[in-house]
């Protein structure tokens, strides 16, 4: 997700760090990256306090939640973390992307429905740039057509919001 975020800012010449962190103790254990994207040269791929935080699960809600700025951006995966945030400060969106994943058969993409999401709410990235990102990155089109159907279920959760 974070990868493919960078990736999209990249094609619209936007100055870029991807920081990701991947817990090696097992699989599918903690993982989360950062992404900085700006229009000026970036000092340090490291963030304090982000202005946006997507959650996927129990783990980034404890960590993230309490940093992100206020005014900020919290988008929560309701499938894995049933707490609701407590800030007055932040703009709160609860989806069940892991329910959602599943529907379209595989759980895995959860991720790429918060994306679309995230990029639908913030226009970070225009959505032409992200879908051809994916396109560079997935050369497997059955990965590509899945991962293009995500990105777009989680678009239409936020058109219009």
């Amino acid at each position: 997700m974070g990868k493919l975020l960078a990736y999209a800012a990249m094609e619209k010449g936007r100055e870029v760090t991807w920081f990701p962190y991947y817990g090696a103790e097992r699989r599918g254990g903690i993982s989360f990256c950062t992404v900085v994207i700006s229009s000026e040269e970036i000092a340090s791929p490291v963030v304090a306090y982000p202005q946006s935080a997507v959650v996927l699960d129990r783990f980034s809600w404890e960590h993230f939640q309490p940093l992100v700025k206020p005014g900020g951006l919290l988008i929560i995966n309701q499938s894995l973390v049933e707490k609701t945030s407590d800030r007055s400060d932040l703009e709160v969106y609860r989806f069940s992307f892991t329910h959602l994943a599943q529907h379209l058969g595989d759980a895995r993409i959860a991720n790429m429905i918060a994306l679309g999401a995230f990029v639908e709410k913030t226009q970070i990235v225009p959505i032409a740039a992200l879908l051809l990102a994916l396109e560079k990155i997935f050369e497997n089109k059955l990965v590509y057509q899945k991962n293009l159907q995500a990105i777009e279920m989680g678009r239409n959760l936020l058109i219009g919001r």
